[in-house]
């Protein structure tokens, strides 16, 4: 069976495997988990991103979202293709390196999308969230960031979190501090 040997483990190797209900069971609850930076890379690109509209050599215009850049990647035309190379990746602001450019124009780079800091939508929500914070909370400060830090994270705020809480809503307002939670990890971990 020697010649065979590789064929049988690979074989054996690809064989169903189940683990203990428990440990079945951790990895069920992890999955979620596991799926997050997926799944928020499907809600930006799939919503959030501002794709460009691009127009091509035959005149037609076209707005460059994936399925426009899978579809014309392939295209005959190489002036085509680069325009839409350098259009598609231009709204990840990626760079070409064949071209030196001493600053970059513009800066959409998937790490701001992710970390939630620019666009308008996330600071209408955090002045959302800021005005339901203080509608239940009330005036109190500690009580908001409480309140915050619960309806954010699921869990209670720990006296730390209070205290530098309270300073920030003190120095720059609830809606500040809104914006925060949602630029947390643990936000977007649990989210």
């Amino acid at each position: 069976l020697q010649p065979w040997q590789y064929p049988l483990r690979s074989i054996l190797r690809r064989a169903a495997h189940v683990l203990p209900p428990g440990e079945e069971q951790i990895l069920a609850l992890a999955a979620p988990v596991a799926q997050a930076p997926s799944t928020t890379y499907t809600v930006f690109t799939s919503a959030e991103l501002p794709w460009p509209t691009v127009k091509l050599p035959d005149g037609t215009e076209t707005r460059l979202a994936q399925q426009d850049y899978t579809r014309l990647r392939t295209h005959p035309d190489p002036a085509t293709r680069k325009l839409v190379f350098d259009s598609f990746f231009g709204a990840f602001d990626c760079p070409d390196a064949g071209q030196a450019q001493p600053a970059r124009t513009a800066s959409t780079t998937p790490l701001q999308a992710l970390n939630l800091l620019n666009g308008e939508f996330l600071l209408d929500q955090a002045d959302r969230f800021a005005a339901r914070v203080a509608q239940e909370a009330g005036p109190d400060p500690a009580r908001q960031v409480s309140r915050a830090m619960l309806l954010a994270f699921g869990r209670d705020a720990t006296a730390d979190e209070i205290a530098a809480g309270t300073t920030l809503v003190a120095a720059h307002g609830l809606p500040i501090l809104c914006r925060s939670l949602y630029n947390a990890s643990e936000f977007i971990t649990l989210y």
